[in-house]
């Protein structure tokens, strides 16, 4: 380069460093037009365009700067972080590839790599290209954040953390501190990331990323007023803030401010109609609102728009709260799951171990609710009473919250293993080093485990009682069931094998605030109360007329409804149109919403006699009532989710409260209410009945429990 030429560059480099790029345009035009011939010249242009964000440009000067030296690595690196910033990866590859076949010898061409890779989805060859930048220069804070957020891809959040606390420790920064703090609420670090973010939004208020991410950690910890605060800060900042606006939706949501969160989903709707989490988060309003056709419609939106298991599988778990399902259509829906998700990740299946005819069954349990939920009411007290010489218990928590269940859980687990932070491929390899030989789903569509069962990490595996019904997994070989939840002649319905308890499909073990039981209602007031305190979702609009039905038969009566929302008035005022609309006048219906689970126990003391739900059926619900010395009167619905209560009330010996369809279920409701004595008597002596049936004999449900696997596991291998 002559004289004249360098003194241009050097002019150029200092504008550069100034950050006057619009004054540096001239001089590097001016250079290209002396020396054309010369790569360094265009490579200077392309410099000044791209610190300009003139991409266009930009690219075409490093492709003449590549044409003119194809052998320079800087110029080919450059070039692909262009074509990277022009959302071209798949060019952005190809030329970073051209730059570390040319020069392997320096992070940047690795870094730029990487990066490409990363835009392409390929995380494990993207971390890969990171992990060479990091072998050449071990300080570079830059690789090791990209590492971080590569190992994040998939899954890998223990690796994540490692390179992430690496970058912060070369070069703190408030971005990286929200990402670390991101990243410790992912692995159930709830208090720690809300530390961290106490801090950085202290320190900068203006970084809208933290206030974000201070949102979210609220929200984890159960402080949804505050994570409401924190998002429309955000938004009053930035009103297009897109996640913002879903956060708020849901924070909304969780107060069960219904009508408020649909109208904030729906103006993201509005604004960003292609965004599949919106209308998924609109759906959980809508079912929460007990709108349940709106809300399979938002969910086979958002599926439509984003295809994702996880967002797939909550349209089917929504599905089972439809009016008109049937155990066939749930059947086509669950196997399709299986094809697009379920298959794609199946792994041959692992042999049963040699060592397993001569020490206890080793059973695993994967499950997000090891705490106070229905698995605590229904599984716990099994798990406690599982003979030690018959069976190991592992549990999998993939959950985060803990609370006085959980402590229960761990002491009746022989191993406990919290895995939130695994990505699947970890969890199942965590499975097969247990030799685990019988793997136990308790979540199905509802949690996000499923692919885990895909790998097949257990030679035996089997769904119950967190999922109403089959999985419509190939891998998963059993479902555990009884003869009132899938009748004899009633399996092809299933995609597993039906594996059948003897006695009853749950065993039921209270909470240890559980109310006494009161003298009948009716008897002390002269009104009598029908009750249900279930999930409005349940609530057909069939249902509905059938309750205006029975009220309308019964004199001096009125109908309870409590349960989490049923105070808003926005989930109030359809099933009170309803209802009037069947002759029911609105003052005979009572609702109650949001209280404490002892409360919520404790309203068993207002009913004289429980109305189940369909076409999904009380669980836990009718187990309460039944213990609170509340008969429910119930019916036999279509599908595996509308029997629960049957198979409790029969396991109970209680059938004179089971109907045999929805007219039959008006005319029973109708004649227990004219027989006050009865219930009054039946009141008393109910907690102990049932306690002393299948349904409260932990230790024998255990037993028949452990026996069937045996036998599933001894057939298996005959």
């Amino acid at each position: 380069m002559t004289d004249s030429l360098q003194a241009i560059s050097d002019e150029i480099h200092k504008l550069l460093t100034k950050g006057q790029f619009d004054a540096a345009l001239p001089l590097g035009k001016k250079l290209v037009e002396r020396a054309p011939h010369l790569a360094a010249s265009w490579f200077m242009l392309g410099q000044i365009q791209l610190m300009r964000v003139e991409l266009p440009m930009a690219e075409s000067c490093f492709q003449q700067a590549t044409q003119l030296e194809p052998t320079n690595a800087l110029f080919w690196t450059n070039l692909s972080i262009v074509l990277l910033g022009r959302d071209r990866a798949i060019d952005a590859e190809k030329a970073a590839c051209r730059a570390v076949e040319l020069d392997a010898t320096t992070d940047m061409v690795w870094i730029n790599l990487g990066s490409a890779l990363f835009h392409l989805k390929r995380w494990a060859d993207a971390a890969k290209a990171y992990r060479e930048a990091l072998s050449l220069a071990p300080n570079n804070a830059v690789a090791w954040s990209n590492l971080a957020s590569a190992e994040l891809k998939l899954e890998r959040l223990e690796q994540a953390q490692t390179a992430l606390e690496r970058s912060l420790s070369i070069a703190p920064n408030p971005d990286g501190a929200v990402m670390y703090a991101t990243l410790l609420m992912r692995r159930d670090q709830f208090q720690q990331a809300a530390y961290i973010l106490r801090q950085v939004v202290a320190q900068v208020p203006e970084l809208q990323p933290a206030w974000l991410a201070w949102g979210e950690v609220q929200a984890l910890l159960g402080e949804p007023v505050e994570a409401e605060a924190a998002f429309r800060r955000v938004l009053a900042a930035d009103p297009r803030n897109r996640q913002a606006q879903l956060n708020l939706a849901t924070s909304l949501l969780t107060q069960f401010r219904l009508a408020e969160a649909e109208q904030a989903a729906r103006e993201l709707i509005e604004a960003d109609p292609t965004n599949a989490e919106a209308w998924a988060t609109l759906a959980a309003i809508q079912q929460a609102a007990a709108k349940v056709p709106d809300a399979l419609k938002a969910l086979q939106r958002a599926v439509e728009l984003s295809p994702d298991y996880t967002r797939h599988s909550r349209w089917l778990a929504a599905m089972q709260y439809g009016a008109n399902v049937t155990a066939e259509s749930l059947l086509a829906a669950h196997r399709q799951w299986d094809q697009l998700y379920g298959q794609v990740a199946r792994l041959p299946a692992i042999p049963a171990s040699a060592s397993a005819s001569s020490r206890p069954l080793r059973i695993g349990f994967v499950s997000t609710n090891f705490n106070r939920h229905p698995i605590a009411f229904l599984a716990l007290p099994m798990l406690e009473a599982i003979d030690r010489t018959r069976a190991t218990i592992i549990l999998y928590s993939d959950g985060f919250g803990e609370d006085p269940f959980t402590a229960r859980f761990k002491a009746a687990a022989d191993v406990w293993h919290s895995t939130g932070s695994l990505s699947d491929d970890d969890l199942a390899e965590l499975i097969r080093r247990d030799e685990v030989d019988v793997l136990i789903d308790l979540m199905g569509h509802t949690g996000r485990r499923l692919p885990v069962f895909a790998r097949k990490p257990a030679p035996l595996q089997a769904t119950w009682l967190g999922y109403a019904g089959t999985t419509g997994l190939s891998a998963i070989d059993h479902i555990i069931a009884d003869r009132y939840h899938i009748r004899p002649g009633e399996e092809a319905w299933y995609q597993e094998s039906v594996l059948r308890l003897p006695n009853s499909y749950a065993v039921y073990g209270p909470p240890d605030y559980l109310p006494v039981v009161n003298p009948l209602p009716a008897k002390l007031n002269g009104t009598f109360t029908f009750g249900s305190l279930s999930n409005p979702a349940k609530f057909s609009p069939q249902l509905l007329q059938a309750w205006a039905k029975i009220l309308k038969r019964t004199d001096n009566s009125r109908l309870l409804l409590q349960f989490a929302g049923l105070g808003e008035e926005a989930i109030q005022t359809p099933i009170r149109q309803q209802l009037v609309a069947g002759g029911i006048a609105p003052g005979r219906v009572i609702f109650k919403g949001t209280v404490p689970h002892p409360d919520l126990l404790a309203a068993y003391h207002e009913v004289d006699l429980a109305l189940d739900t369909q076409p999904y059926s009380g669980g836990v619900t009718t187990c309460e009532a039944l213990w609170m010395g509340v008969p429910v009167v119930t019916f036999p619905g279509s599908t595996f989710a509308g029997r629960h209560s049957t198979s409790y009330l029969s396991s109970a010996g209680l059938t004179e409260f089971v109907a045999t369809d929805l007219s039959a279920y008006v005319e029973v409701a109708v004649s227990w209410s004219k027989r006050a004595s009865e219930l009054s008597d039946l009141r008393g002596s109910l907690r102990s009945r049932v306690a002393a049936s299948p349904i409260g004999n932990a230790k024998q449900f255990a037993h028949d429990f452990v026996t069937m696997l045996v036998q599933a596991q001894a057939a298996r291998s005959s």
